[in-house]
């Protein structure tokens, strides 16, 4: 097999961004509803927060994974422009070379 030249390794540095802890207000907020969740004796009121929390999860789960999609778009992008790579030419490529060649384009006077 070829050597396909240089190994590019994507930055992704800011994922750990990403991955950091929420802050103290944040971390507040979030404990008040589980201490309201936990004290609930309706268990309708627990069903309803079960369903938005799943509803909430899934929305953000295919935010997540269609923002990392863009993100490995543009960084493939960008490397792309940094580092050349000559890919080689498909059979339709070359058979297309060849017909231009071949059979010219006649320009209408």
């Amino acid at each position: 097999m070829k050597n396909m030249g240089k190994e590019v390794i994507l930055n992704l540095d800011f994922l750990d961004e990403l991955c950091g802890r929420p802050s103290p207000e944040e971390e507040f907020a979030m404990e008040k509803t589980i201490i309201e969740i936990r004290e609930t004796r309706d268990i309708e009121k627990v069903k309803d927060y079960a369903i938005a929390f799943a509803r909430q999860t899934h929305h953000q789960s295919h935010f997540i994974a269609t923002c990392l999609e863009r993100i490995a778009l543009i960084e493939a992008k960008l490397i792309s422009k940094e580092h050349r790579v000559k890919q080689p030419k498909t059979i339709c490529q070359k058979l297309s070379m060849i017909k231009a060649i071949l059979f010219p384009k006649e320009k209408d006077s």
